[in-house]
This record gives structure tokens, C-alpha cells and sequence, in this order.
């Protein structure tokens, strides 16, 4: 799956009034309000193969309220070179095993099959997230604003925090997502990270 987003690092700013005022600016109705957490563990090899090809294998245990928690393992591939947008193959899968352990000896053991070294956690992240969508149920703008801790996995106390404004295509084109940008930049003069959590945390935590 082709995914188009872009990340811009912010201050703490009011999310709810920012959208009202962005959903004027293009034209496009409030559909749907969200908020919840993710726990993310980003694997990789010990010499960060992912890493340094620009892509990322992440599994993520989404809290979710009364129900059972939802795990995912997400792997994505760069796939085009744009000066602002982040544009990126998706590959999405749920998972139904719930042990930890369980999870990782798999993606070790698909690792060295496809001649890797083993793979291990490099880094973790839990997120805060509130989240909007913007357009129709059919061709949507989805705007996320996450309050990011970056954890070493070996030392808990070595953890970093910044907060992130995130905008992505979900049918409604990459000229609405570098609208929105746009609106965004010009009010508070934040510009765009290409370089995506897992390669900023590790930058950030100097890991």
C-alpha cells in the first residue's frame, strides 16, 4: 500500500482549534475525532540493515479500551524521493499471537532465511495520539498530533519526548496533504522531517 504523509515536529499546540481552523482553510468537513496509545517497537539487525536502506519493520501494540489489544507488524520501503512529502510502500499485517517472545523469534527466523542476521529491538516508542479525519469516508485527510517518548530498550531512563503533527493521503491527493502543510507552516513556521521516527530516535538518543 502507497502511503504519502508528512511529519512536522511542533510545540505543544491547541489540536482541536487547529483543525476547526484547517478544515475551513480547505474546504473539507470534520468526519471523525479519535485519541488513544501505541507502544512501537522498531526491529531491525545488529548492524541496522532497515536503517540504513531507509526502511523501518515495526511492531505495534495499540491500546484499545474494553477490548483486546490490537498488534501489528508493519514493514515500509521508501519509494520516491520528494522534497517535503514522505512517500513510502506499506505493507500491513494483524496479528493474533499475543506473546511477545513468540513475535520476535518469527521475525528472527524470516530474517536469516532471507540471509539477514537476526533481528532485535532498537528502539521503542509510546504515543499519545488525537487524530481527525478531514473529507469523506471515501477520500479522506488524516491529521494526527502524537505526544512521542523515544525509549532506548536496554536503559528506560535514556528516553527522549517531542511532540508531532502528521498529515496523510488516505484517497484525497498529496497536493491536499502539502496544503495542509502549507497552512501549518506559514502559521507557525514549522517545516517538515523527512526522516521518520525510527531513524529520528535513534538520532535524538544518540543510539
Amino acid at each position: 500500500m502507497k502511503e504519502v504523509e508528512v511529519e512536522i515536529i511542533v510545540e505543544d499546540l491547541d489540536f482541536h482549534r487547529l483543525m476547526e481552523d484547517l478544515a475551513g482553510e480547505l474546504g473539507l468537513p470534520l468526519i471523525q475525532w479519535g485519541e488513544g496509545k501505541t507502544t512501537d517497537h522498531y526491529l531491525d539487525t545488529k548492524k541496522r540493515t532497515l536503517l540504513a536502506s531507509g526502511a523501518s519493520l515495526r511492531l505495534r501494540e495499540k491500546l484499545q479500551s474494553g477490548l483486546h489489544n490490537e498488534l501489528r507488524l508493519t514493514i515500509k520501503f521508501p519509494l520516491e524521493e520528494h522534497d517535503i512529502l514522505v512517500i513510502r510502500d506499506e505493507i500491513r499485517l494483524k496479528l493474533l499471537e499475543t506473546d511477545w517472545k513468540n513475535i520476535l523469534s518469527f521475525t528472527q527466523y524470516f530474517a536469516i532465511a532471507l540471509g539477514y542476521q537476526t533481528v532485535m529491538t532498537h528502539l521503542l516508542v509510546d504515543e499519545y495520539y488525537q487524530e481527525v479525519s478531514l473529507g469523506t469516508p471515501e477520500a479522506h485527510l488524516d491529521v494526527s498530533f502524537d505526544n512521542v517518548a523515544y525509549i532506548c530498550p536496554d536503559d528506560p531512563e535514556r528516553n527522549s519526548a517531542e511532540f508531532v503533527l502528521e498529515f496523510e493521503d488516505h484517497g484525497i491527493g498529496s497536493q491536499t496533504v502539502l496544503d495542509a502543510y502549507e497552512f501549518v507552516k506559514e502559521r507557525f513556521g514549522y517545516k517538515a522531517d523527512r526522516r521518520g521516527k525510527y531513524r529520528r530516535g535513534i538520532e535524538t538518543l544518540g543510539l
